[in-house]
């Protein structure tokens, strides 16, 4: 085990007025439920050994209670904490090699990244603009990426050990998923907690999320979308007050649209590509019975095995073994229309892998 994971940490303290004992640290922990490793994700201070009458201890004790972190992890060279203060998510990096906090009480969003849940905050790393992306593998391990002002990396490491996680990992967040899909310029993710619904629009240029977590409703079936099943939540867009419209309609098609306050759209763009979606009975809109898939007839077919869907899933989680008349295949993604699913195919096999289109009678299925 590294040298640096395996030390006991201190509670952090911004500012020691006296001197005090190693074990008063401790016992000041421990009457607030701490154990020491709650404590490794602020930079550790000596404490020396003298008792002294009167103590300051502005200790980070919102920071250091473990009911309030999300997750905690090192790695070879950093010590990582994202966590609750209030209505905010923070966080926390420590680089033990230089001993110093490289973000400390960080604003940090949470969004889905390459198919991974991941917590971003911005800050910087040796006099330079940085980004530090936060990604949970599974419960078992994690990674911290730093990313300088161009998007390069400057430090990629994988855990050591997690402490404390969590964060749902992808498999058990599709379990709440309602509705999850991409544009050319967005990732739109609609879910549920505990009956409620929320939602995240993550911007896939300039790597923000817009909307991260924000309660979403179900919109009225309004023309043209009388036949579609539209979810809005509120956000900001350029500081402006903004709704973003997360729509599929009978067919499978999605769309995302945004409104400002007067109601006048700023922005429409089609989905593309694999979507997943779990849309309650209660919120079809009434003469519509069934939402996406079948309807969906024209399928993006890559043929091969076990062997092909474990490689084609690295590119496209959402693949899967399907069927049809014409036998076995992949399926990585069913379209409304052959247009749509040409492009998926197009992109396969500039991928290198066999792919085309293939139309299911529904009516089969």
């Amino acid at each position: 085990m590294n040298s640096r994971t395996s030390q006991t940490p201190v509670v952090s303290l911004s500012k020691v007025a006296s001197r005090v004992t190693l074990a008063t640290a401790f016992l000041l922990a421990s009457s607030v439920g701490l154990t020491p490793s709650f404590a490794a994700d602020e930079k550790p201070i000596s404490l020396e050994t003298e008792l002294a009458d009167a103590v300051e201890f502005p200790v980070l004790l919102s920071q250091a209670t473990a009911e309030n972190t999300i997750l905690l992890f090192t790695t070879n060279r950093y010590t990582v904490r994202v966590y609750q203060d209030g209505n905010q998510t923070l966080m926390n990096v420590y680089d033990a090699t230089f001993d110093i906090n490289r973000q400390f009480e960080a604003p940090t969003q949470f969004t889905i990244l390459n198919n991974q849940g991941t917590y971003i905050s911005t800050g910087s790393f040796a006099g330079l603009q940085a980004r530090y992306e936060v990604s949970v593998i599974n419960a078992q391990q994690a990674r911290l990426l730093i990313r300088d002002g161009s998007g390069n990396s400057i430090s990629n490491e994988l855990s050591t050990s997690v402490s404390i996680s969590r964060v749902d990992t992808q498999e058990q967040d599709d379990q709440n998923t309602i509705l999850r899909f991409n544009t050319a310029s967005y990732a739109v993710h609609v879910f549920e907690r505990e009956g409620n619904r929320f939602m995240n629009v993550h911007n896939r240029f300039t790597a923000m999320t817009e909307v991260n977590g924000q309660a979403a409703n179900l919109a009225p079936n309004e023309a043209p979308y009388e036949n579609a099943v539209s979810y809005v939540s509120s956000g900001t867009r350029n500081g402006q007050p903004v709704e973003y419209f997360a729509r599929i309609d009978a067919a499978g098609s999605t769309i995302l649209e945004i409104f400002n306050i007067n109601r006048q759209r700023l922005f429409q763009e089609p989905g593309e590509g694999p979507i997943t979606l779990n849309i309650p009975s209660a919120d079809l809109p009434v003469g519509v019975e069934t939402i996406g898939g079948a309807e969906s007839a024209y399928v993006a077919a890559v043929f091969g095995g076990q062997e092909t869907l474990s490689e084609l899933q690295q590119f496209y989680p959402d693949a899967f073994m399907d069927g049809a008349r014409q036998g076995s295949f992949i399926n990585v993604g069913f379209f409304p229309n052959r247009d749509s699913a040409e492009a998926r195919v197009f992109e396969l096999r500039g991928r290198g892998f066999n792919a085309r289109v293939i139309f299911r009678d529904i009516d089969f299925r």
